[in-house]
């Protein structure tokens, strides 16, 4: 149990993000195999490929995403040591920031329209870092035993929200002022599955293999569901994903308890650390490509020289902006942590404590 509670980091949540990144590079740029028209085949085949469509939801990716940056941010903080504001802030806007003003730069530059404030990648960054913004607010005014209250009363204002658009259909459609809102309690729940990570870890009984297997499936699923409902029904993406956050939390916690007792694979723990760099850069990576050699390819071979264009691009991008974002923002943030101890005490310092990220490990492999 001692074990469990000290863990500095969680291991599994960078193969995690991964598999997040991927389901949204595939839902903007399609499958690496071209998959025919469903219309032009037979039963069932063009059943089978409808439902792997649909199940390539980059928007469920987004609000898992939101659910595992809540477990993120409040999980160092989560027994109520001490937060320093400044270096807090610092991390996290320098991280963020530096990476967007390099995509947006280079997405100019081939004549490529990145709205912060509207239908792109970016809309979700922009919400997580008023979740930033207002997390130290959170944290200092909420009990442990208050944060389902708040995911309850985040969920009322929520769906009332969404009621005034009950026809939207792409989540991302209530503006810079509203956007957030509606996410605001999937991003909750992941506050709220840290705060209770001491106590379902504590347990000791971790998931099978074939019942891990069962929850990732079931979660496709629902990513397909609610694809198809985007698509063929009213109901659109702000509604159904909002409703789905806490089936997101019991998949993501049963995939903490599966790592906790089998180490996941260290190649796609190493290229989990790059999941910003894929879901900033992969769209202005195709229009590159589109840039130089035209229309994105059908063939096979080619289409996998296609893909290893978005690869390499992306990594490119992480060691130019990420890798040293993610350096200076530590430095800041280390620097800033020992002059506030040195001129203690000050207004910057709320009581709840620092602690190590857990998705904020050491870049060493990188080096």
């Amino acid at each position: 149990m001692t074990a469990v509670r000290n863990l500095a980091r969680v291991n599994g949540l960078d193969t995690i993000r991964l598999a997040l990144a991927m389901l949204v590079v595939f839902g903007h740029l399609g499958f690496v195999v071209s998959l025919p028209d469903p219309e032009s085949l037979a039963f069932p085949l063009n059943y089978s490929v409808a439902v792997f469509n649909n199940s390539l939801n980059g928007p469920a990716a987004v609000v898992c995403f939101f659910v595992v940056s809540g477990f993120c941010i409040h999980y160092p903080y989560r027994n109520g040591k001490e937060l320093t504001l400044v270096p807090y802030f610092a991390k996290r806007h320098i991280r963020i920031w530096i990476p967007i003003g390099v995509v947006v730069a280079g997405a100019a530059w081939i004549n490529v329209k990145m709205n912060i404030l509207g239908d792109s990648v970016l809309w979700s960054l922009i919400a997580e870092e008023i979740y930033y913004l207002i997390y130290p607010v959170i944290r200092r005014v909420n009990k442990p035993s208050s944060w389902a209250k708040m995911i309850g009363f985040a969920y009322l204002i929520s769906l009332i929200l969404v009621a005034t658009k009950p026809f939207a259909q792409n989540y991302p459609s209530f503006g810079l002022t509203g956007n957030w809102i509606v996410g605001f309690p999937c991003w909750l729940c992941g506050c709220l599955l840290a705060q209770n990570f001491d106590r379902f870890s504590a347990v000791g009984r971790h998931p099978s293999i074939s019942k891990m297997l069962v929850w990732r499936a079931g979660m496709l699923l629902v990513g397909c569901v609610t694809s198809i409902c985007r698509f063929h029904t009213p109901l659109g993406y702000p509604l159904t994903l909002t409703l789905a956050s806490p089936l997101i939390y019991f998949w993501l916690r049963t995939e903490i308890l599966f790592y906790l007792s089998r180490p996941p694979n260290p190649y796609l723990e190493r290229l989990g650390m790059m999941t910003y760099s894929i879901y900033l850069a992969h769209v202005v990576s195709r229009y590159l490509w589109v840039e130089f050699w035209g229309s994105p390819p059908t063939a096979f071979w080619i289409r996998l020289l296609y893909f290893s264009w978005i690869a390499g691009t992306v990594t490119l991008f992480y060691v130019v902006a990420e890798r040293p974002s993610h350096q200076l923002a530590r430095l800041c943030a280390d620097w800033l942590t020992d002059r506030a101890r040195r001129n203690r005490p000050g207004p910057d310092v709320l009581s709840v404590s620092p602690a190590v990220d857990p998705c904020d490990r050491r870049r060493a492999a990188w080096k």
